[in-house]
């Protein structure tokens, strides 16, 4: 319930996730059995990602339906 409106709701908040992603890249042989050959050492993959800021609406148009819509902050 939004300002007395049954209808709409609002929902804020805060969320993480963190990932740390390391994995390296090789080259492949042989196709037929899978073969690892060497490192590509220009290719080794680094990352990070987390989810922080969140919102969202909800609209009930009909008992058993609603829409919903929101936004959220990822670095």
């Amino acid at each position: 319930m939004l300002l007395g409106y049954d209808k709409l709701s609002f929902l804020a908040g805060y969320h993480f996730d963190q990932y740390n992603l390391s994995f390296r890249q090789y080259s492949l042989t042989n196709y037929d059995d899978l073969t690892r050959g060497a490192l590509q050492v220009n290719r080794n993959n680094d990352g990070r990602t987390s989810t922080h800021d969140f919102a969202q609406s909800m609209f009930r148009f009909m008992p058993d339906w609603d829409i919903t819509a929101g936004v959220r902050q990822e670095w």
